[in-house]
């Protein structure tokens, strides 16, 4: 039997290649067509503002359907860490391995969470860049700094100086971004509306 690791890693290079592709012929096809005359809206606003009714069907549903494929393979890698989250735990429940039936109804569970959250608050996009600058340092700043303590590197070597100066790069970087979607929320308002999407 194969060791889990290597399917997960074959999966994820998988979908970070699907991602891509989906991501960079939407980008490069978008900015050959309509070039900086894209809104901020992006590809789907451009194609209506240009278009309007007449816009090609064929194109659009490639276009729909590139942004499913990417919409799936996304969620499953950055929802991984929840997934493995939720097999830790039913493991140590049953103190048995999680059967493939129980691993699909926990994804299942969350997805479903996941769904319910993004209906229940819909504006939960214009507190994106707060949310986002708050959970930054996990991608920027605690790996910087874990490196240090755990590889145990020379103390002022290089790899020492580079991990300590990114991570408090990183660090100052979401320090500004909370305080511009704090200015900006200041600044707009937020619009919360409860089970009510626009």
């Amino acid at each position: 039997m194969r060791p889990p690791s290597k399917t997960m890693w074959r999966a994820v290079t998988t979908s970070y290649i699907v991602i891509a592709l989906c991501l960079f012929s939407i980008a490069i096809g978008g900015f050959w067509a309509y070039g900086t005359l894209i809104s901020t809206g992006g590809m789907l606003d451009a194609l209506a503002d240009f278009h309007g009714h007449r816009s090609f069907k064929p194109l659009l549903c490639i276009i729909y359907i590139m942004i499913i494929i990417n919409n799936l393979c996304c969620f499953s890698l950055y929802a991984m860490p929840v997934f493995d989250n939720f097999e830790l735990r039913a493991t140590t429940i049953r103190k048995a391995p999680c059967p493939w039936w129980l691993r699909t109804l926990l994804r299942l569970f969350f997805g479903c969470i996941t769904f319910f959250i993004s209906v229940a608050f819909p504006f939960l996009p214009e507190l994106s860049a707060l949310l986002g600058g708050m959970t930054m340092p996990l991608a920027y700043v605690y790996p910087c700094f874990m490196w240090i303590a755990m590889r145990r590197s020379k103390p002022y070597g290089s790899t020492w100086w580079i991990s300590l100066v990114l991570g408090c790069l990183g660090a100052c970087v979401s320090v500004l971004v909370v305080a511009s979607a704090i200015w900006d929320l200041v600044k707009n308002g937020l619009h919360a509306n409860f089970f009510h999407p626009r």
